[in-house]
């Protein structure tokens, strides 16, 4: 079994190598990332959660980078003051994770022409 200092150590090698060959795509590391980054914080749990204060943090950059659209915006925005106006506890028509992600393909799936099609 290696130790962590080895396998740090293989790792630099091995980019070093695909640096010096030329096979090293940006791109491919890019998504690498993103894939690494959703796993860690990419599931938003709540309150409780130990990554919660980071969520925040990148979901206020998003919004004040302009992130998601107004429209948008005003949607959760009624979603925040209605889950705020319920009881503790009581979800009162504030989305799970999955109905959002549900809203959004149907946001964007192409309209229908009503005739079946």
């Amino acid at each position: 079994m290696s130790s962590p200092t080895e396998l740090a150590i293989k790792a630099a090698l091995g980019v070093a190598r695909e640096v010096a060959e030329g096979t090293l795509a940006p791109a491919v590391l890019d998504a690498e990332v993103v894939e690494q980054c959703r796993g860690l914080v990419g599931q938003v749990i709540g309150p409780g959660d130990a990554l919660w204060g980071l969520q925040c943090e990148v979901a206020r950059g998003v919004l004040a980078a302009g992130g998601v659209p107004a429209d948008e915006l005003a949607e959760w925005l009624a979603v925040q003051r209605q889950g705020e106006n319920a009881p503790c506890g009581a979800r009162n028509g504030v989305p799970t994770n999955e109905q959002v992600a549900a809203e959004q393909r149907k946001a964007n799936a192409p309209e229908s022409t009503g005739d079946g099609q």
